[in-house]
């Protein structure tokens, strides 16, 4: 019998739900932990660093509120020097160039996530 590799995708999100349902699609890659970048009950500080393999940004653009909570989680795990995966729910130049800011390792359209 193998011992299953964990991994933790962490996600930090503005929208849970949605965030819930890009994870269990992704349940055959291992665990998630989903966090609300909006709540103010959560800190960077309560995530369990030793278990973050990925981070997946599923945040909308839209509201700078929404983009510096987002930095404030990206800043804090930096050390980490995890890939970082930023969905793009806006698909823009201007889109891009806030991945890019944040220092995501890839850029993808939610619309890519999609199945057809």
């Amino acid at each position: 019998m193998s011992a299953r590799l964990a991994v933790q995708i962490l996600f930090l999100s503005d929208t849970p739900i949605r965030a819930q349902r890009l994870a269990r699609s992704l349940v055959h890659l291992g665990s998630s932990r989903i966090v609300d970048v909006l709540d103010p009950y959560q800190s960077p500080a309560d995530i369990d660093r030793t278990s973050v393999r990925v981070i997946v940004s599923d945040t909308s653009f839209a509201r700078s509120e929404t983009i510096a909570a987002l930095r404030r989680y990206l800043d804090a795990l930096q050390d980490l020097r995890k890939p970082t995966l930023c969905i793009l729910h806006e698909v823009s130049p201007r889109a891009h160039a806030q991945a890019t800011a944040l220092k995501a390792t890839y850029a993808v359209p939610v619309g890519d996530l999609t199945e057809t």
